[in-house]
This record gives structure tokens, sequence and C-alpha cells, in this order.
């Protein structure tokens, strides 16, 4: 995880930098080709200290990132192709080019209106070229080192029946996979526990099931049981494994293909934005909410003394525990015996401003806090 941060922080600095770099180079262009900003300012120097291009260079990078953050850019840094990388580069700086066109340059003055063309144009070339290239080296730096540190993965082959052993490793090793362990089935039922409870120890890192090998039922049960660790499925396909539908996702395009149904993918970009969203979405809410949130934290510590806040264990996304947080509603000694209890209307452990922060659902406005860190999502 650590390495990822590091890795989307070099891409992000990177990314800064560029644009930067491609503002000044592309000023310095349109300086020699417009001559009336040539006559106008007389030096380069002189032209970067225009009001219009001070703005460019103070706000175009930062808009750039958000930019290249909401295309998905960053959510997948170390699994993704050179054309992936190319596409969502193009994207990137086509989005910033039109916004750059329709903020300054349409507003400059110029003898002919293909002239402006040709500068967007051109002010795309500076940024894509600059961005590209330094891009291309931090992921083959990124690659190289994942290369070098990379173990072979160990996977399980279920199969049909035995024969089927050879084919399972001569399949695992046109992607780089080593087969560590099998188990045979007979007629698509498995002791998934076991499977599962193998490849969950550690000494696996997934499953590859052999066409034939687990009924339908078999395959959920697996896709569940391995949910948690989120370690990969991978299937060689026949005709029943397309009931799955928009769950499959070709894992690698070579050869054979092998279809990784672990679960289903989200575009990076929807990933992205939903993640911008919620951030936006809680930071607004927790500030227009802090007002009443403090009014009624008061009035709690009035009515009860003691911690305005309740906090409780929540299971979250993949069965990860996280904490939640309320304001609270009922007395301090509401569970002194430590027996949950379920609470009605006319429960005399609620507060009087219990009920009506319950009734609108007010006690849970600091929930806003667990989708700002990402622990929930609107």
């Amino acid at each position: 995880m650590k390495e990822v941060i590091r890795y989307r922080l070099a891409y992000c600095i990177s990314d800064y930098l560029t644009t930067l770099s491609g503002i000044l180079l592309f000023s310095r262009l349109r300086y020699e080709i417009v001559a009336d900003i040539h006559e106008t300012y007389g030096s380069w120097l002189a032209y970067l200290k225009a009001y219009g291009v001070e703005l460019t260079l103070a706000f175009l990078p930062p808009f750039m990132l958000l930019v290249y953050y909401l295309t998905g850019y960053y959510v997948n840094v170390t699994n993704k192709s050179r054309v992936q990388e190319l596409l969502r580069t193009l994207m990137g700086v086509a989005i910033g080019t039109l916004s750059y066109m329709l903020v300054a340059l349409l507003n400059d003055y110029l003898p002919m209106r293909s002239q402006q063309y040709e500068l967007m144009v051109l002010f795309a070339l500076c940024l894509f070229a600059l961005t590209w290239t330094n891009r291309l080296i931090i992921t083959t730096i990124i690659k190289k080192r994942i290369a070098r540190d990379k173990r072979p993965k160990r996977f399980m082959a279920i199969l049909p029946d035995p024969g089927e052993l050879g084919h399972a490793r001569e399949l695992a090793g046109a992607y780089g996979l080593t087969v560590a362990d099998t188990a045979v089935t007979a007629g698509g039922r498995a002791d998934i526990e076991a499977i599962s409870g193998s490849v969950i120890s550690g000494k696996l890192d997934g499953v590859l099931v052999m066409a034939g090998s687990l009924d339908t039922e078999g395959i959920q049960r697996l896709m569940y049981d391995l949910y948690l660790p989120n370690l990969p499925i991978l299937v060689a396909p026949d005709d029943s494994i397309f009931s799955f539908g928009a769950v499959m996702k070709y894992d690698h395009v070579i050869g054979e293909p092998l279809l990784d149904i672990t679960r289903p993918r989200l575009p990076d970009a929807f990933v992205a934005t939903k993640r911008a969203i919620d951030v936006a979405a809680a930071a607004c809410g927790l500030l227009l909410a802090a007002p009443l949130i403090g009014v009624l934290a008061l009035v709690i510590r009035r009515q009860s003394p003691g911690p305005v806040f309740y906090s409780q264990e929540r299971i979250g996304y993949r069965r990860k525990p996280f904490r939640i947080h309320k304001l609270r509603s009922m007395r301090l000694d509401a569970e002194a015996d430590n027996t949950p209890r379920l609470s009605s209307d006319d429960d005399a452990r609620i507060l009087p401003i219990g009920r009506l922060m319950r009734k609108y659902r007010l006690d849970e406005l600091h929930n806003l806090w667990n989708v700002l860190v990402g622990e929930r999502s609107l």
C-alpha cells in the first residue's frame, strides 16, 4: 500500500511539473509566433508576468491534476497497459486544452480565427509530449521494479480429473503462474471450505479453475469465500461460465483466455469520480452541519453528562471493521449491564433531545466523517 501511495505521488508531482513546463514552452512559442505579443511585451520574461499568463501558471496545473484524477489515471497505478495509459493521457490533455481554449485563448484578439485553433493544437502538443514522456519513464521504472521484486504466483488448480494437470500447468505457465497444489472434483462438487482455507492461509495466491471442474453453485461459493482476502479466481471458460455475465473480465489476452470472476471491476474513471463526489459532498455536509452538531452536542451534555458521541464497530467493505460515530441519543447507563436491547418509541433510556434526533436522523450527521475518510460511501 505504501508503495502504491509513493507511485501515485510520483505521477502527481510529474504531472504538475510537466503541466508547468508545457505552459512555459507554449508561452515561449506563442510569444514568438504572435507578432502583437512580441511587440507589446518586448521580452519573453516580461510576457510571463502578464496577468493572464500568471493565472494560467497558478491554476491550470492543479486543474489538470483534477482532470487526470477524474479520468481514473491515479486509481490503479501498478496494473495498467501502455495503450490504456496513452488513451487516458490523450483524454486528459484534450479536456485541459478545450478548457484552456474556452477560458483563455478565445479571449485573445488575433487577426485570423484560424490562428487560435493552431495555437490550441500547439498547446495540446506541448502538454501531451511532456506529460506522456514523463509518464512513460515513470511507468517503465515501476514495471521494472515490480518485475524485479515479484515472485511467481502460486495457484491451486481445481481439475475435473487428474489428466487435466498437464493442461493446467501449461496454461498457468503462459500467465507466469505456478501450480503449487491441486484439487480434483467429481461432477462439479468439491470441498469449497478446504480449498478456500488453503488459499486464505497465505501459502497460495489464488485459484485456477479448469473448465468443468465446478458447477455454478460451487464457483459462487468459492467467490464468496475468497471475497474478503480479495484473491483472484481465474477460470478456463466453457459455455456455463458465461452465466456470470458482466462479472467476467479477461485477465490477459495471450493464448487461451482466462477469466477473472473474483469481483466486478468498475471503470477507474467511475471509481475516481465516485470518490470525488463522496469527499466533496461529505466535506460540504460536515461544514453545513457543524453548527447544528455543536448545538445538539451542548443539549446532550446538559441532559446527560458524559461523552457526546457514541461509537460502535461496524463491518464495512470486504468485511473490514470500522468505527461509526453518532451523536448519543440515550443515557450513558443505557446498557450498563453490557446487554444490547432494542429501543422502542417510549423507551425511558432515550434522552428528550434524542427523540428529536432519532425522528429526523440528526444523530447520524456525524456519519459523514466516515464517508470523508473513505470508510463508507454515499
